[in-house]
């Protein structure tokens, strides 16, 4: 059988064309989809008296790992009143993220905490990254709101 050069050239064309698409798709799936990016967040607190613990030791910012569009992250935190005498403290938070983007949500469970002085309560942190989360590093602040 004998091919003609002219459709020779075609199939290299094609083929060609075919493997440049599939390149540059993978190549903007991965650049929009499959990166990570570290995070660490920091943590404020409106009172000396209010502690955030992570693992056992106090924190001040939590590293979270990385983050992965379409997927989420959560850490166990106990919050505590160290206050000597004063009575119930209600604790609220607040954060800067949705004043970043709106592509990461944060929440957390079991707030707001009423602690009396010395009295600890595990909590939960939730991160939930949406798939369409443009690359970058995100970066904000958690703020624990009491009584001064």
């Amino acid at each position: 059988m004998k091919v003609n050069l002219r459709e020779k050239g075609k199939y290299k064309l094609v083929i060609f064309t075919l493997v440049l698409c599939s390149i540059l798709l993978v190549s903007a799936y991965a650049v929009t989809y499959m990166w990570s990016a570290p995070i660490t967040v920091a943590i404020q607190t409106s009172s000396p008296y209010i502690k955030v613990y992570y693992k056992g030791e106090e924190v001040t910012s939590l590293d979270l790992g990385d983050l992965v569009p379409g997927t989420w992250v959560g850490v166990n935190l106990i919050i505590g009143n160290t206050h000597p005498s004063a009575g119930f403290y209600g604790i609220n938070w607040g954060s800067t993220l949705s004043n970043i983007t709106d592509k990461i949500t944060d929440s957390w469970s079991g707030f707001p905490l009423y602690l009396e002085p010395g009295e600890e309560e595990l909590t939960g942190y939730y991160i939930w990254v949406a798939s369409d989360c443009p690359l970058g590093t995100y970066t904000w602040t958690l703020y624990m709101y009491g009584p001064e």
